[in-house]
């Protein structure tokens, strides 16, 4: 679509069912930290309470449906841990069950404590200095109210439901189940993990419920012994901080910037500088119109960097009677923290729109 400004073909998803709502807001989630380079590590979808999912062509990169997920699964949020170089799945969770690689419930792989319905209730992380080990950080947080981030991990040197010859299919270490993370506590749903610049750690961003401040809490080798204790806040955002609920975030590596959708009604949504070297916040600018005055309780859904250069960013506006439902693309490059350049992208009027992925194919 020439409109989107880029030279590839690409599509905007919209969709008018609540069903369907959740099959898009929770692939927002399927990032491992090496996702950021060009690998497969996002070749693998799963999300929603059906047997539905895709999975993308390794050669081509095009998705196709597949139908071996697991049931129950969450309405909101999922994460899936895919391997980068051969595009094979490893695990995928709610962030209340992880199913392994065979699509079983992993041993002592029930009741994680993630709020299923939520936004990005759960992240994955590798663990820092432990091959074939994996944080799973979940999010409790309910809309508005506020909740606790926990931490949980992987082992998939563990054959847990594999048959010795077969490859292990990995456990969840009951000692580090649910583990709460000092300082992580009344945070809004957006949560997102982010590679630090040294090749080996990672970065959790989260965000204080209801307030203007975010915070960068530190993954390296000392957290799967000594536990997650650093944590980095910002000072309030803005040169006149607005009080927020966080509903989404998006980075882009190459701008070193995220885009934060709220689900604070009329609130507009907002960039950020992150540096993933220190972990270091910095306000960048509110996308000035891109939220719009509503009768609900929420009129930005979800946002999304393109592909690459991070000129462009897509803002699922929700819609409700007498506000139609929109993907607005806003002009990063081009705009300034005054002037803002957004466009509606919408082709047809639709009854909702929701979530926002890029897609391994470069779609949106």
């Amino acid at each position: 679509m020439d409109k989107l400004g880029h030279g590839k073909r690409k599509a905007i998803l919209t969709m008018s069912d609540k069903g369907i709502r959740y099959s898009l807001i929770i692939i927002f989630l399927f990032t491992l930290a090496s996702a950021y380079s060009q690998n497969l590590a996002q070749h693998n979808w799963y999300f929603g309470s059906t047997s539905d999912g895709l999975r993308f062509n390794r050669g081509t990169n095009l998705p196709q449906t597949v139908t071996n997920q697991a049931t129950p699964f969450g309405v909101g949020g999922s994460a899936v841990a895919t391997d980068p170089a051969t595009a094979n799945l490893l695990f995928y969770t709610d962030g209340s069950r992880i199913y392994d690689a065979c699509h079983l419930l992993m041993s002592n792989g029930a009741g994680l404590l993630a709020n299923t319905a939520a936004n990005q209730p759960v992240v994955i992380s590798p663990v820092p200095g432990q091959a074939k080990k994996y944080f799973i950080f979940t999010n409790s947080t309910n809309f508005l109210v506020g909740g606790s981030i926990l931490r949980s991990t992987v082992d998939l040197n563990a054959f847990g439901n594999a048959v010795f010859p077969s490859p292990a299919l990995g456990i969840v270490e009951v000692s580090n189940k649910n583990s709460s993370i000092l300082g992580l506590t009344n945070r809004s749903e957006g949560m997102i993990v982010i590679p630090h610049t040294n090749g080996t750690d990672y970065w959790l961003i989260t965000h204080q419920n209801g307030s203007a401040v975010f915070a960068a809490t530190l993954i390296n080798a000392a957290s799967y012994t000594a536990g997650i204790f650093v944590t980095t806040p910002s000072a309030p955002l803005g040169p006149t901080p607005l009080p927020v609920t966080v509903s989404n975030f998006s980075y882009n590596n190459k701008l070193k910037k995220l885009a934060v959708s709220v689900q604070s009604s009329k609130d507009d949504a907002l960039i950020i500088d992150f540096d993933p070297a220190t972990g270091a916040i910095a306000f960048d600018r509110y996308i000035l119109n891109s939220g719009v005055p509503t009768a609900t309780s929420q009129s930005i859904y979800d946002i999304q960097w393109d592909i690459k250069g991070g000129q462009y960013l897509y803002i699922s506006r929700i819609g409700e009677p007498g506000i139609p439902a929109d993907v607005l693309q806003y002009d990063y490059l081009k705009s300034t923290p005054t002037t803002t350049l957004i466009t509606s992208i919408q082709a047809t009027p639709a009854f909702r729109s929701y979530g926002l992925q890029l897609a391994p194919d470069s779609a949106i």
